[in-house]
């Protein structure tokens, strides 16, 4: 499983572009480093219980290898926002 960066994930991804947002999070494309598209998920959380369910979320889905899920890549806890960074599958508007 992944583990939770205490790092702000916006210096190492640099160049995010959003591409949506809802009521509790906000989402974002971007280019890493190494040249591997992601979306990086920006969410909220309420309370520290729901911190932990996120972080419980995905690691899990970080374990999963099957073609019809998203891969999880890492997470970032930073200033009360989770960043999740994700496989990208491109979607509309891009």
């Amino acid at each position: 499983p992944i583990g939770i960066h205490a790092t702000d994930p916006r210096a190492r991804f640099t160049r995010r572009t959003k591409v949506g947002k809802a009521a509790s999070d906000t989402i974002y494309a971007d280019v890493n480093a190494s040249g591997v598209t992601a979306s990086l998920k920006r969410v909220r959380p309420r309370d520290a219980a729901e911190m932990t369910a996120l972080a419980l979320e995905v690691r899990c889905a970080s374990m999963v290898r099957h073609p019809y899920s998203v891969a999880a890549y890492e997470m970032y806890a930073w200033k009360g926002s989770c960043w999740v960074t994700n496989e990208d599958c491109g979607g509309r508007g891009r």
